[in-house]
């Protein structure tokens, strides 16, 4: 049990989740926030360090805009090379409730996660622009 929670510890752990109707946040293993804004920005998409203050906060928090579809094709090009160049490592992918797990640089389930949180940020765009019935 404490190996497998050792292991689980160092994985390197990416977290999409939707921040308002223009932005994302993605959690990441603190190690790795500078690198992935980086990356973001070398693929044309306006990202900073967030700051989120709770106890025991073990991911920090990198801030993306959502300017244009143009965005959705960086952040897959982003996370590409990303996890490209840590293919050794465990990886947990986390996108809403779905999951998952592996180990290496898999593109496919990458690019499955990525679309699904894509048009997770395009409904909750979409209910935050229709009017609310009188």
């Amino acid at each position: 049990m404490l190996q497998e929670q050792r292991a689980s510890d160092s994985a390197l752990k990416i977290r999409f989740e939707t921040w308002g109707a223009t932005d994302i946040k993605i959690r990441v293993s603190p190690p790795h926030a500078d690198e992935l804004i980086k990356l973001l920005k070398e693929n044309g998409a306006d990202a900073s360090l967030g700051a989120e203050f709770s106890a025991g906060q073990t991911l920090e928090i990198v801030h993306a805009i959502v300017e244009n579809e143009a965005f959705w094709p960086a952040l897959a090009a982003t996370v590409a090379a990303f996890l490209a160049r840590h293919s050794t490592r465990k990886t947990q992918f986390k996108v809403g409730d779905e999951e998952i797990n592996f180990e290496g640089h898999s593109p496919r389930e990458e690019e499955k996660l990525i679309e699904k949180f894509r048009q997770q940020h395009v409904e909750r765009e979409l209910k935050a622009k229709k009017p609310e019935p009188p």
